[in-house]
């Protein structure tokens, strides 16, 4: 079993999110860094996905931007819907308001299904990747 990455430091987080998070074309969706921070590495829902390569801290979920296409670096407005940052073609977080928001319009519960229903191509992709591996619910 690959052995997991958590940095300890400050100073290891911001070297971490500059080499991965901060250039991954996902960065403003990805649950990562959140999950990352608020688990141990012994938590079974710890994200697999950083680890290591080499001796060297990675993140085996770092999606590559599209080579044709900047990272849009403006800050995103708060979803209607969900209540958290992100723009519109990206998926909706899993919020308690996204939750109450679903099923009031739905009558049921969401699902990532349904968070990520409106997305295309490789953020769909990326999504689909994420849920997949387990580092989304």
């Amino acid at each position: 079993m690959p052995v997991k990455y958590r940095p300890d430091t400050g100073a290891e987080w911001q070297s971490f999110d500059a080499e991965w998070c901060a250039r991954c074309e996902v960065s403003r969706t990805c649950p990562i860094p959140d999950e990352a921070a608020r688990r141990r590495t012994t938590d079974p829902l710890y994200p697999a996905a950083w680890t290591f390569r080499n001796g060297s801290p990675v993140c085996t979920a770092f999606v590559r931007p599209m080579p044709d296409r900047q990272l849009d670096t403006r800050p995103p407005a708060r979803c209607p819907e969900c209540g958290h940052p992100h723009q519109p073609e990206e998926p909706h977080a899993l919020t308690e308001a996204y939750r109450l928001h679903f099923a009031a319009e739905h009558g049921r519960a969401p699902t990532w299904a349904d968070a990520i229903a409106h997305t295309q191509g490789l953020i769909r992709a990326a999504s689909e990747a994420a849920y997949e591996q387990g580092l989304v619910s």
